[in-house]
Order: structure tokens, then sequence, then C-alpha cells
């Protein structure tokens, strides 16, 4: 099964300036059969190593310090990603491996990460009478929780086995927005039908907690919203009339033998001549990018035209339409604009203990008072 990447584009008015983010979402729940000896062996390779314990004694000690979480967040998922394939009796035992390997490393320490004596202390005593100190440890709880929820999922969505799905995690979302999970179930034209944006709990929270959860899944949600119609303002303001979806179709003779000519020549496709015939040289990258985005798949149609009346071979068509994908590329690359708008229909915020929903809202879309159509970009 194909697993798409996914990125979030949050304050996508500013792009730029300040406020305007990327995220990559990080591919979770590859659950394979795969021989449990060798899962095992690679997850104790990648998770007992200097490099971890040195990852995460900086991450406790932000945690203690700056009460930033997202360092512990991320070790946690990586924990996630390398444990997914183990039984709960094995992810515990590494995770005491870690434990106990971490407090020897901290004791023989003689690093330029600096920690003072009552850090120290903190993490070998893992003091819990205010939890804004340092564990100093991996619990295995959280960790397990997130696989079994997993687990459990898969069971159900693979019951209709046309249903494409990925789950993603992200460490800034899951650190300042209770965001444990992202799972996306996707439409056969490659929309994300619904996300959902998931908090996995240990313990049934009380009526506020649950509130709050939905309340900063809404406040990241919101963040990535655009509006459509303002966004096409933006990139195609200031286009020359005529330059529309009618003058690429009277243009289709000329296409076709462009596209013919270009198939007997050797060497490197060059998309000079395809943006001279279009009449597209005049105008701006954005410009350029909006047009090919719209009208990109016409000249794709050309092509298949093309080879239906044999004047190429479904191989050179191949060729061509890579090459175009190319072109769009770099154009939308020197625009700044997303390679794809990939529609999301819905978002709800999710709460779980365990498998268990226990609340589930409807997030996204929203109710507008412009009318406009809003949409979350998705590369």
């Amino acid at each position: 099964m194909e697993k798409p990447q996914l990125y979030t584009i949050e304050n996508p008015q500013v792009r730029g300036g300040a406020g305007h983010v990327e995220r990559k979402l990080e591919q979770v729940g590859n659950l394979d059969t795969v021989d449990k000896n060798k899962a095992l062996k690679e997850a104790q390779e990648n998770l007992l190593s200097e490099k971890m314990y040195i990852k995460f004694l900086q991450a406790t000690l932000d945690k203690d310090e700056k009460q930033e979480r997202r360092g512990l967040c991320q070790i946690e998922n990586i924990f996630i990603s390398h444990l997914q394939n183990l039984s709960n009796t094995e992810i515990e035992s590494v995770i005491r491996q870690f434990n106990t390997n971490f407090k020897r490393f901290v004791a023989d320490y003689k690093g330029t990460i600096s920690m003072n004596t009552e850090q120290r202390r903190k993490i070998f005593e893992n003091d819990r009478r205010n939890n804004r100190e340092i564990r100093g440890n991996i619990h295995p709880n959280s960790i397990i929780s997130v696989i079994d929820f997993i687990r459990n999922r898969k069971v159900l969505l693979e019951l209709n086995p046309s249903q494409r799905y990925t789950f993603y995690t992200e460490s800034h979302l899951d650190a300042h927005y209770g965001i444990d999970l992202i799972e996306c179930l996707y439409l056969e034209n490659g929309d994300v039908g619904t996300m959902n944006l998931i908090q996995i709990k240990s313990s049934e929270p009380d009526l506020e907690a649950l509130k709050k959860i939905s309340r900063d899944h809404r406040k990241w949600i919101t963040s990535c919203v655009m509006d459509m119609e303002m966004f096409e303002q933006e990139y195609t303001h200031g286009i020359p009339e005529g330059l529309t979806i009618e003058t690429f179709s009277k243009n289709a003779d000329e296409i076709e033998e462009l596209l013919l000519d270009m198939c007997t020549r050797e060497g490197e496709f060059d998309p000079e001549p395809f943006i001279k015939k279009l009449d597209l040289g005049r105008l701006s990258n954005k410009h350029k990018a909006w047009l090919l985005i719209k009208y990109g798949a016409i000249l794709k149609d050309k092509i298949t035209t093309a080879v239906s009346h044999e004047m190429i071979t479904e191989p050179e068509a191949r060729v061509l339409i890579q090459a175009m994908n190319r072109l769009e590329d770099e154009v939308e690359a020197k625009a700044k604009m997303p390679k794809n708008l990939a529609h999301i229909h819905e978002v709800n915020s999710i709460t779980t203990v365990g498998p268990r929903v226990i609340r589930k809202e409807l997030i996204f879309p929203l109710s507008d008072d412009t009318g406009h159509k809003k949409i979350i970009k998705v590369v």
C-alpha cells in the first residue's frame, strides 16, 4: 500500500514571514509481518545507543529548565517507530534496558551538556513530587497505548480492503497541541476524506480536560486553514486576458507537433519551447505556476492523444509526462507554491482511552461568514 508523504502549512497567508511554518509529518503504523527476532535486534541497536542517551538527556533538561516538551515527545515517537512490531512484553523489556543504561550513562557523563547537582539527583531519584521535575525514565504506558491503538485501528480499517490510510506523528504538534497521532483516510482521487487528530490517554480524563483537548486541536487546524478564494486571487491577479483554458485548447495541433518534435530529439527535455509555445514566458513565476496547475492536465491529455494516434509510443509518452511534472515542480518551487493542494474534506478531534473512543468532535470544515471556500493546504 502506497504511503503518501504529508506536510502541513501553518499560517499560509504569511508565506516567508513570521509564523509561516511547514511541518513534515512522520509516518508510523507500518505493522508488517516481519521476523520478530530481527525486529527486536534492530530496536535494541537503534534505541540502546549513546546517541539516544544524549538525545534523552538533552530532552529531560529542556523539560526541566524551559518547560519544553518537544524533545521528550520526539523521543517517544522514535520509540513508537522502532517498537511497533514487538509484543508489549518486548516493548517493556527494551524500555527497561534503556532506563537502566541511561542511568549508567549519566553517572559517567563528562560531555558538553551542562547538568547541575540537583538535576542529576532528579534523574537518579526519578522525583515525582512535582510533575514539572525531570522524570529520568521512559515510561512504557504511553508508548504501548499508541501502538495498541494503531493495532486495533488497523484491524477495523482493513475490513475494507479498498480503504487507503496512513498514520503520522509530529513532535511539535504532540508537545504543543496534544496530537499523539494523525490518521488520514484517503479517497480514490487522492484527497484526504477524513483527517483524525487523536489524543490517546491511559486513563479517562474529566470533562474540562476533554474540552481542552478539542480546543487545542481546533487551534492548530485553524492555523492551517486558508481562504481558497484569496489564494486564487493572489496567484491569478494580473494574468493577461485571453490566457484561458480555451487558449490552450486552440493550440492543440501545435502542441501535438511540438511533442512529436521533442520525442525525436536527442538529449534532455528542454522546457523552453513549451514555455514559448504556451506564451508563458512573459508571465511571472506565480502566474506560470498557477496556469500549469490548472491546465497542466490538458497538456498531458495531448500526450495521451498523440499515443492513441500512434504519433509517439507509450514509453515516449511516459518520458514526456515525467518531463512535464519536472517543469511543474521547477516553476512551483520558484513561485513558492506547494506542489499539490490536496483537499481535506473533514477533520475530527478524537480522544481515546486505549483503543476506546470517548470523544469525537468535527472541527473542520468550520462555519464561515464570508462564504469563501476554505481549504487546508497539504503537500
